[in-house]
């Protein structure tokens, strides 16, 4: 109880620039992550490299700063959205 569901990944901010470094549509902003270490808490949940976190339990994510924020405290469930290729997908991660 009380894991992070990002525990293991590295997000990074994402600006035209890296969207652009990394092949992803450059007009999207939010986060990205850009590795996901084996065995992490974030691998054993599903996430990947390149994945885009949308939003965390309804609230929008546009940095790494809300995305930590938004994280910060315990929680019984997370609800995730995350964006894959052109899907957004609902994620439930148990806190």
């Amino acid at each position: 109880r009380g894991r992070q569901p990002f525990a293991g990944a590295t997000v990074v901010n994402l600006s035209p620039a890296v969207a652009d470094e990394i092949g992803l549509d450059p007009t999207r902003r939010g986060v990205v992550i850009v590795n996901v270490d084996d065995d992490s808490p974030a691998a054993r949940f599903g996430f990947e490299r390149l994945d885009q976190v949308v939003a965390v339990n309804g609230v929008e994510i546009g940095s790494v700063n809300e995305l930590k924020a938004a994280t910060a405290g315990p929680q019984p469930l997370w609800k995730l959205a995350v964006r894959r290729g052109d899907r957004v997908l609902a994620v439930n991660v148990p806190g």
